[in-house]
């Protein structure tokens, strides 16, 4: 469990970065709302296809679930929050928020987002986890078929 960490960290951070990114764009709002649930099944079908994790129980399922989820969300507020304070500069939108409570807010913002998609993202591993065990015992092993020919 503990070898696999630092990736479930860098996979989910970048994950998020680019949620964060695109969830700047108004059409790909919805879409990146459904992703945010699903970053532990990103996650971890990536660390198995790439052969970093061997075989994951239920509990290591759900702890990736929801490192990757809170650490996702709160990498998606921190590049979002910026960047939509910038836009809203550029584009002489007027602001929800002035700076001074942009410090006290957005703080408060990483931290519920990040227990939400912790909260789903551990569901979401633990199913993962589990139907990738279920795959695992129930694929046939290779069978050895010995063929006797014989001779009339």
């Amino acid at each position: 469990m503990k070898y696999y960490i630092k990736q479930v960290l860098y996979i989910s951070a970048i994950i998020g970065g680019v949620l964060g990114i695109f969830s700047l764009i108004p059409y790909f709002m919805c879409l990146g709302s459904l992703i945010f649930c699903i970053i532990s099944v990103i996650t971890i079908i990536f660390l198995k296809r790439n052969g970093y994790a061997g075989v994951i129980s239920l509990n290591d399922g759900t702890v990736i679930g929801a490192i990757s989820g809170f650490i996702g969300a709160a990498a998606a507020c921190l590049v979002y929050m910026p960047l939509a304070f910038i836009g809203a500069i550029i584009f002489k939108q007027p602001l929800l928020f002035k700076f001074n409570d942009l410090i006290f807010i957005v703080p408060i913002t990483i931290v519920v987002f990040g227990m939400l998609g912790a909260i789903m993202n551990a569901f979401c591993g633990m199913v993962t986890a589990y139907l990738y065990e279920k795959l695992e015992k129930d694929r046939p092993e290779e069978e050895q078929v010995d063929f006797i020919i014989d001779e009339e």
